[in-house]
Parts: C-alpha cells; sequence; structure tokens
C-alpha cells in the first residue's frame, strides 16, 4: 500500500516497469497491494489484475490525468472503488481518447462515481469540493503543506524498478521525444521516482493508515462480460430462427442422402444451441450473405469452421463436410466449452466495406477492433540506443550483423567474442550492453490486429476501455484479455488472393458475363493437367519451388489429392512425401497399421497425416466418442506427461474392450503420439485447396486475364514480376506495349495482355485516370493535343518522359526520339496556358505544333528505354540484340542443359546478391537469362574473387555446369568472361568454321595456304582461313551465316 501511484510499460517510452516485475518485488518485499495508474489509458489493467490475484496482491485499479486549467494542467490521480467505479474510468479513458485529448476537461468528471481522487498538488487541492464525490474519497499528497481539511495520502509517481534504472527510463524518452543523449550521462546519480519498499521509506503512521484505507476502499474484480453476444434480431426467438434458416437451406443444398444429413445437421443444432451460439451463427451467417450479395469475394472457408454442416447450410463455408468426412467435434466440441472460431476471409480491397457493415448493423460504438502492441526487439532495441548516443550508422550495422549471427539473441550478442572486440576497441559500446537488453520486450506503441473485430451487445465502451484513431475504435487490451473477458471476436481476415480473384473474374465477365469462379466443378482435367506441370506461379499456397515439384512427382487428380499435398508440405510430414508419391504411383505397397482402420486411412495411403483421423482412429479402435477424441487431440498437442499418461490407460483399456490386443494397442497409441506432433486439419487443407484450385483454374481457362492481374500485382517485385514475365514468354502470351488511347489503369485483355498505365513510372492512379477522362470524346492526336488536354494536371517533363519510353505515345505515329526532343516545348503549352485547337488558335495566337525530326532510336536504345520506364523488355530482351552481334560463336541455351551438364552461355546479368558463408567467406547469386529463360546463378566461393568484378557488366558470358536446388534449375558458376574478352580467345581457339548462304566467289580471296579450314553446308572444304580475315570473312558472310567452332 505504498505503491499507489505506479506507472507502468504500458505508458509507452516513459516507464519500464513491467507487470511481473513489479509484482515479484512487490509480493519479495511482503507488501500485500499495489496501484498502475497510468497516465490516461488502461492497457494494463485486465492483465494487472489477473496476475495480481495470482500473486495474492490486491491490485487497486487506477488512472492519472491532468485537469484542464487552461495552462499546464493539474495532476490528479483516480482509483476505482468497484466495478461500477472502474466502468467510469474506462469511459474517461476512451473519452479522451476520442476527443484526442491530454488534458482533461472538468466536464468529463462531472458523473464520477465510486471513485478515490487524490489531488498532488495545492492547485489541485482548491478542485476537489466541484467533484461530486464523497469527501471521504478526497484524499490530498503527503507533500502538500496546507491540508484544508484533506487526508493526506502517500503517493509518488513512480517510473521505474530500481534506482539504477533512472539511466533507463531516460534512454525510453529520449527515443519518444527524438532527442540524444551525451555519452557520459550513465556517470550521473540513480533516481528516486522507483518502486519503494519498506525499507525505502519513512512514513507517519498516519499517512500508512490513509494509503490502507484507500486500499481497503478499492475492491475491483476481473472483468467480465456477462451478454457479449449481440441479438442477431431482437424481434425474433433466435434458436427458432436458426432453425427456419437450417430448414430453409437444407431443401435448397441437400439432394441426396437425406437422413444422414438431417440427422448431422440437428445434432449441429442441439450443440450450437444448447452452448447458446445461435446469434454467433445467424452474425456470421448474415456477414457472409451480405459480402456475397453485394460482390464481395468471400473464400470458402478457414480452419475447423468447415467441419460444420450448419456452417455449409447457412452460407459460411463451401465445403460440404459429410462429402469429405469431417468432424463436427473437431471444430465445436460439447464438451470443451470455448467460443467457436470461425476466420472469415475476404478480398483484401473490401474489408473495409465488410467493416462498415457490422457498424451499420450493430452501431459504431459496439464494433472495435483490438489492439496489438509493438515491442522492442533485440535489433530495435540497440538501434535506438546507437541512435540515441549517436553511433554512425556503419556502427549501427556491425551491431545488428552481430545480433543476425547470434539468432537475434541480445544477450549472446553482447556476449560475444566479435563484441567484446568492439568495447575493447572502443568503450562506447558498453553502453549498448548496459541499456539495450534493459529495454527487450518493452511496448513501444499501439497497432491493430491483421483481423479481430469484437461484437458487443452493448457499447463496448461499457465494459472495457478503448481508443480511437480516426474513425476507428479500438480495445486498449490485446487479443488475449478481451477473449478472456468474455468479448465475442469475430476474425475478418484480408487476403489478398481474393482480391486478385475478383479482379480476374471482373476481366473474365467482360467476355463471358455469366461466368462466376465460385461455381466452377472442382474436377476439371486442364487444372489439374496444369497443377501437374508444375505451373504455380501465382497459385495460391503453390507458388514456392519445393511444392511446385512435389506436385510435379504426386500428379493430383482431385480436391482431396490437392489438399493431401499442402497438409503434406510442412516442417515434420514433409518426411512422408516420397514414400506418399511413390505410393499413389504404385511403385511402393501401402501398409496399415491395423486393417480396422485401412478405410480411416485410405485416402493418405496409409499415413496419419489428418486431426481428424486421429479422433476417428481413437474412436474406431479405443470406443472413444469424438468429443472425447478432440480432447485427448488437444491434450497430445500439449505434451503434458502426467496427462498424456492418463490418456494412454484410458485407449489401452478401451481397446482391449473393443478386442483388440494390449501390444497392437499400444504401439497404435505410439504412432498416433507421433503423428499428433505434426497432424493438420483436414478441413483447413480442403479449404485451403480449394482457393488454390479456383486460381488454376482462372490460370488454366483464362490465361490472358489472369497475367494482365498477376502482372500488375507484381510490378514493384522484381523477382515475381520477371518469373511472370518469362512465363507468358513460355506460355506464348501476347504483351502489348501501353497506348495512350486504349489503356486503362490496370493491365487489360485485348487479344494479348495489353499494358495499363499503372506499369508506368511516374504516372499515379489520379494522372492516369485523368488521362483517360480527358480522352472521353475523341482519341489524343499527337503530343501537343495530349498535351493540351491535360493542362489542368500539369504532367511533368519526367512523366512525358516515360509515357514516351514505354511506348504508350506510339499511337501517334511519330517516332520516340523525336516525342523526346519535342517534350521541352510541349511543356511549355502548360506553362503559357495555351489552347492547342482553341479560340486563340483560329486569331493565330495558338500553340504552333514544332516537331524537331530526328532519326529513330536503334533498337537496342528503344529497349532499354522500355526498361527505364517499366523496369522489363517489352519487344524483346537486350541479350537477344546482343547475341545477334556475337551469331558467329555457338553459344549453349540454359533450356537445354540439365542436371549435371557443362556449357558456355551469353548471359544478361539481372541483379546480383552478395552474402557471407558462415566460414567468413563470400559468395554470390546472381539472377541471369539468356533472353528465353531466367534462372538462378551461384557463385561459390572458390570462384568469387576471380570472377566478382566482372558483374559489374550487364552482359556476360558464363561458363558453368547445370545444378538444380530444391527441384529448380541452378547454375553453378565456374568462369565469368566480358564479351570482347571471351570472344578473342575463342576465336584463337577455334579448330574449323561452317559457313551458309554464301558464294565461294564471294570469299575465296580470304583463303589462303595457312589457316583454319572453312566448311559448307554440305561440309565440303572451302578453304584455309588466317586470324587476320577473320573479321572480313563475317562481314561478306553475315554473322548469321558463319559459325566458329572447336
Amino acid at each position: 500500500m505504498i505503491n499507489l501511484n505506479v506507472h507502468s510499460s504500458y505508458e509507452f517510452l516513459n516507464s519500464n516497469i513491467k507487470i511481473d516485475q513489479l509484482l515479484e518485488k512487490i509480493d519479495a518485499d511482503g507488501q500485500r497491494s499495489v496501484a498502475i495508474t497510468d497516465f490516461n489509458f488502461m492497457h494494463n489493467t485486465y492483465e494487472f489484475i489477473q496476475c495480481a490475484q495470482k500473486k495474492n496482491v490486491k491490485p487497486v485499479v487506477g488512472l492519472a490525468f491532468s485537469l484542464d486549467d487552461g495552462m499546464e494542467g493539474i495532476p490528479f490521480v483516480l482509483y476505482a472503488k468497484n466495478m461500477t467505479g472502474y466502468a467510469f474510468l474506462a469511459r474517461l479513458s476512451s473519452r479522451l481518447s476520442y476527443s484526442n485529448l491530454t488534458r482533461t476537461p472538468i466536464s468529463y468528471l462531472k458523473d464520477m462515481t465510486d471513485c478515490i481522487i487524490v489531488a498532488k498538488t495545492e492547485k489541485g487541492v482548491s478542485y476537489l469540493d466541484r467533484f461530486s464525490i464523497d469527501q471521504d474519497d478526497k484524499y490530498i499528497s503527503h507533500r502538500i503543506e496546507n491540508l484544508d481539511g484533506h487526508k493526506p495520502a502517500y503517493i509518488e509517481d513512480v517510473f521505474y524498478l530500481e534506482p539504477d534504472d533512472k539511466h533507463v527510463v531516460d534512454v525510453l524518452r529520449a527515443i519518444q521525444m527524438n532527442t540524444k543523449l551525451d555519452i557520459d550521462f550513465l556517470n550521473r546519480e540513480t533516481g528516486n521516482q522507483f518502486v519503494k519498499t519498506f525499507d525505502d521509506i519513512d512514513l507517519s503512521e498516519e499517512i500508512l493508515l490513509n494509503n490502507q484505507e484507500i486500499v481497503d476502499k478499492c475492491n475491483v474484480e476481473l472483468p467480465h462480460v456477462e451478454f457479449t453476444l449481440p441479438k442477431y434480431d431482437k424481434t425474433r426467438d433466435s434458436k427458432a430462427y436458426l432453425l427456419e434458416e437450417l430448414e430453409i437451406a437444407f431443401q435448397q443444398k441437400i439432394h441426396s442422402d437425406h437422413d444422414n444429413y438431417r440427422e448431422r445437421m440437428i445434432y449441429e443444432y442441439k450443440t450450437i444451441v444448447n452452448m447458446h451460439y445461435e446469434d454467433y451463427f445467424l452474425i456470421v451467417s448474415d456477414l457472409i450473405r451480405y459480402a456475397k450479395r453485394s460482390d464481395i469475394y468471400v473464400g470458402p472457408g478457414r480452419g475447423s469452421s468447415s467441419a460444420s454442416l450448419v456452417s455449409y447450410l447457412l452460407d459460411i463455408t463451401d465445403l460440404d463436410p459429410l462429402k469429405y468426412d469431417l468432424l463436427f467435434e473437431r471444430f465445436l466440441n460439447p464438451e470443451r466449452v470455448s467460443m467457436p472460431d470461425i476466420d472469415i476471409d475476404f478480398a483484401s480491397v473490401d474489408v473495409p466495406r465488410v467493416i462498415s457493415y457490422l457498424k451499420n448493423k450493430y452501431g459504431d460504438m459496439n464494433v472495435a477492433h483490438i489492439l496489438t502492441y509493438s515491442n522492442l526487439t533485440a535489433k530495435s532495441a540497440a538501434r535506438e540506443v546507437g541512435r540515441i548516443f549517436s553511433f554512425t550508422d556503419s556502427e549501427m550495422r556491425e551491431i545488428s550483423n552481430i545480433i543476425d549471427e547470434n539468432n537475434n539473441d541480445l544477450i549472446e550478442a553482447i556476449d560475444s567474442e566479435r563484441f567484446k572486440n568492439l568495447v575493447e576497441l572502443e568503450n562506447k559500446y558498453t553502453i549498448i550492453r548496459q541499456i539495450a537488453p534493459k529495454l527487450l520486450g518493452l511496448p513501444r506503441n499501439t497497432s491493430q490486429h491483421a483481423s479481430g473485430i469484437l461484437l458487443g451487445r452493448e457499447p463496448l465502451v461499457h465494459d472495457i476501455p478503448t481508443m480511437f484513431d480516426g474513425d476507428t475504435m479500438k480495445s486498449q487490451w490485446p487479443m488475449n484479455d478481451v477473449e478472456a473477458a468474455g468479448l465475442l471476436k469475430i476474425d475478418v481476415l484480408s487476403l489478398n488472393t481474393l482480391t486478385l480473384v475478383r479482379y480476374i473474374n471482373q476481366l473474365v465477365k467482360r467476355k463471358h458475363p455469366n461466368f462466376d469462379i465460385n461455381t466452377v466443378p472442382f474436377d476439371d482435367v486442364k487444372t489439374f493437367k496444369l497443377l501437374s506441370a508444375g505451373q504455380t506461379s501465382g497459385i495460391f499456397q503453390l507458388e514456392s519451388d519445393g511444392i511446385t515439384n512435389v506436385l510435379r512427382r504426386y500428379k493430383p487428380e482431385n480436391l482431396m489429392d490437392l489438399a493431401l499435398v499442402l497438409a503434406l508440405y510442412r516442417p515434420g510430414p514433409m518426411g512422408e512425401i516420397d514414400s506418399v508419391v511413390k505410393k499413389k504411383h504404385g511403385k511402393e505397397i501401402v501398409e496399415y497399421p491395423l486393417d480396422e482402420i485401412k478405410s480411416i486411412l485410405k485416402d493418405t495411403y496409409g499415413v496419419m497425416i489428418f486431426q481428424e483421423q486421429i479422433m476417428q482412429v481413437a474412436r474406431k479402435v479405443a470406443g472413444y466418442s469424438l468429443a472425447e477424441a478432440d480432447l485427448m487431440r488437444r491434450s497430445m498437442a500439449k505434451k503434458n506427461r502426467e496427462t498424456m499418461m492418463k490418456e494412454e490407460k484410458k485407449f489401452i483399456s478401451g481397446g482391449i474392450r473393443n478386442g483388440f490386443d494390449e501390444d497392437t494397442v499400444s504401439s497404435l497409441f505410439s504412432l498416433i503420439l507421433k503423428f499428433a506432433d505434426y497432424g493438420f486439419p483436414k478441413s483447413h487443407a480442403l479449404v485451403y485447396a480449394m482457393t488454390s484450385y479456383r486460381m488454376a483454374y482462372l490460370k488454366a481457362h483464362f490465361r490472358e486475364e489472369f497475367y494482365a492481374v498477376m502482372l500488375m500485382e507484381h510490378r514493384t517485385e522484381e523477382d515475381k514480376r520477371s518469373k511472370t514475365l518469362a512465363e507468358m514468354k513460355r506460355l506464348g502470351v501476347d504483351l502489348k506495349r501501353p497506348s495512350i488511347n486504349k489503356s486503362r489503369y490496370v493491365n487489360t485483355v485485348d487479344g494479348g495482355v495489353q499494358l495499363g498505365f499503372g506499369m508506368i513510372k511516374s504516372v499515379s492512379k489520379k494522372l492516369a485516370d485523368a488521362f483517360i477522362e480527358n480522352r472521353t470524346n475523341e482519341p489524343y492526336t499527337d503530343l501537343y493535343d495530349f498535351v493540351t488536354k491535360n493542362t489542368e494536371l500539369q504532367p511533368s517533363e519526367t512523366q512525358l518522359q516515360m509515357l514516351i519510353l514505354s511506348g504508350a505515345m506510339d499511337d501517334f505515329n511519330e517516332n520516340r526520339k523525336t516525342m523526346l526532343q519535342t517534350v521541352p516545348r510541349a511543356i511549355e503549352v502548360i506553362k503559357d496556358g495555351l489552347d492547342y485547337g482553341g479560340f486563340l488558335e483560329t486569331l493565330g495566337f495558338g500553340v504552333k505544333k514544332e516537331f524537331q525530326n530526328l532519326e529513330e532510336m536503334s533498337q537496342m536504345e528503344m529497349i532499354e528505354g522500355e526498361a527505364t520506364a517499366l523496369n522489363f523488355f517489352i519487344s524483346t530482351h537486350p541479350v537477344l540484340l546482343t547475341e545477334k552481334d556475337y551469331e558467329y560463336i555457338p553459344f549453349d541455351l540454359l533450356s537445354k542443359k540439365q542436371k549435371g551438364q557443362l556449357g558456355t552461355f551469353l548471359l544478361y546479368n539481372v541483379n546480383v546478391r552478395k552474402i557471407t558463408t558462415k566460414n567468413k567467406e563470400e559468395m554470390a547469386y546472381i539472377n541471369v537469362t539468356d533472353g528465353r529463360q531466367e534462372i538462378d546463378a551461384v557463385l561459390f566461393p572458390r570462384n568469387y574473387y576471380v570472377n566478382i568484378a566482372k558483374l559489374q557488366n550487364k552482359f556476360i558470358v558464363v561458363n558453368g555446369r547445370m545444378d538444380e536446388y530444391r527441384g529448380t534449375k541452378q547454375l553453378v558458376i565456374n568462369a565469368i568472361y566480358n564479351i570482347e574478352e571471351y570472344t578473342r580467345a575463342y576465336l584463337e581457339r577455334a579448330r574449323y568454321v561452317y559457313i551458309r548462304n554464301t558464294e565461294y566467289g564471294k570469299v575465296k580471296d580470304l583463303f589462303n595456304t595457312k589457316g583454319i579450314p572453312v566448311f559448307n553446308i554440305k561440309k565440303e572444304q572451302m578453304g584455309l582461313l588466317s586470324p587476320e580475315n577473320y573479321k572480313a570473312i563475317i562481314t561478306r558472310a553475315g554473322k548469321q551465316n558463319i559459325r566458329f567452332m572447336l
């Protein structure tokens, strides 16, 4: 009761006091109470009460605030006497955040109730009479000399745990204020705003008794919301409403096996209403049905909710659980009371509309996002300390590298030899060691949970403290706290894949108005052929080289096959992939632990992959109910030894009762225990497979639409963009330059992929939309026409240049070089405000169209210009043009070389990534292309230093061996040459020449009595050629008609 004004670390960057450390110190000193009074916010409250109760320490819930007096503010502390007082503090904190106020208007305090208030200054004493609470609940700080009839209490601000932590809080405040500290500040004296023990104070008995009186008056329990679920329809009985909805859906969706489906529906329905979740299902169903009728793309489901027939009937999921033998108890277990967890995927672009619908239906104050914290990590703590003490960028990079080397463990990093060497070189590094570890894990600021949305029956500010970021309300507590308090969370997940599906679907509908991706069949042969061929770039969950290779080997033929691949390709079950592939194709015998469970493991070739299989085996062998089996599965995942011993005994005795021998059942239990470590929900794998399949279907049947969207999506991601372009080229998908009169902002389809303005550097959506609007009545006719019609936008010289270089202005039938030269004159039109084609021109004062005609760019200049504007090449690839200059040398093609084969390649160096190995050796990964295929090349340490300088060139000749890494081709480099160097050396080693399409008389004077033999296409020797005539014969025959051979 002596620490009644503690500021926790949740008062961001103003305290280093973590709640667990605070309670440890309080408890060790024999103190049985403590108050946390963070300024204006209550982030700490739930965690504080929960942890304090476990420590048998009485938590006093408080709030520090500054009363607005029109000047610097007057400090007070409030304590909640009970849950009513707590509710007032929560509302006050929420209201201050909503109003974006730091100081509290006195009007916000007029409905104060069930609280204790403490004035901390003499000025504050004069305000106490203005608060409408009992006089007995008004106190003043012990430091105020004029008591004026008020009771003094020991109230001291506490910001750090120990006296020598003052410098840590000084650093935190410097981070917050973005100020610098002097390196010598560590020598300053300790502070007195630390958590006090009884030995640290010398107070009168009266003051101590007053402190105890405050504590005794305050009795706040752990907050809990009794009626959290909003009632879906206040005019209807929710149980009857749910059953009515189910009966309607049953008639519409179930067309066979009615008895089994009805039995399952009624069983699920009874479970749901017995657990009082009928409103939850109605709310989620209504939300998804709203989305679907509003052209908002919704995923087919996620997680275990797809195991529910009720979810399927209510359109919450797209998966029929009986068709795939999914278990409702995996989703909602009547023997494990917890809120159902229905995660819903929406297209990213539509999530704001979904949130708006919830607010409109249930009330703005009944819907909130969930807060998360951004904590100081090993790197950020070290970086901030370095910044505060003016470390250089290179010094901070060195520290960051040391942290990387030690697996982001700051303690290991500062104990490493490399860091100790830094300290020996310069003592200032000691400050990193002294301070950074004390910042680890401290919350720096708040953020927003990616998907969690709270729904309340009443305005949420009645139950929890909230905060506001513009129009967005968030809880002041993180997810675990709000869920523990009983609030309903719906996961509204933002899935970018659905946004892409939406955009592709929209393009498809332009040609096929009735097409709907959500209704395509799941047995399309063309789609599974595409997946089996490994054409998976852009496909949800299937893009990595590793899983692509598995698909090529496994060759899925149905949705269950695809789900199995997704479940297998994870740490743990990956070890089963080779065996499963062989079993699928009949190259390995399928064996089952017991014949009795063959039907359960048939789809997975005798291997337990899915969690549902563990549950079914427990039911079949040991006689578990599915609810009991789900509890067993969960206990296995937690690996509690005592619980597992009980579970094993129960399983074995159940198996024996069912006629199995003890050794067999014991062995089976051990097998289950092994697979339980990495079992995957079958329902989750299937709905992921559905999303992947739908993307693959679009790619298989609407290739141009697919690539139009994917190229737009990857326009700023070099690696993905390059792979997309390479795949388009390989499959023959035509790529059309941007068109000033046809392009939209996004890519479209018009006999190929028509590039949009959004692909061009410096062209924003706002600018592109204006370009489109201003050509509505008539197309642009030339550069001047374009500029004058867009005068209000004032497009810059750079923007015009990018449009020209991209080829967008080729519509004007003027060469690019001439238009580039004309840009400055066109810019004058904007500056002068002249109107080409307008009234002034008719009077002779309009714009005079002047073009300085120049010879067009070379093809190399044109494609380099396209790359400047678009970040990639359209017309052709520069390496293919360069290749034409050296056609007389037969370079190998990347696509023609298989694993283990050597080759020499003329390549374009796309990018280089240098790394340092664990052995401190340098190596590099290079992305290269021969203009036909793009692959990764690796330059290992043994060849690094003699070759790395040559990678400054974009065009290189590489000698190397083709290899594979994770199922993908990789070129291992032996040597790199610049082209001229290689050509010279190659010609010196040439042994003979082939020549075609060239008459003997045209070159006979170049032959003499010595040199290398020259053969025609019939392999007849034409003569001998000496090195001094190499250049001449190349010129006369043409580069394309001659080959020098080794």
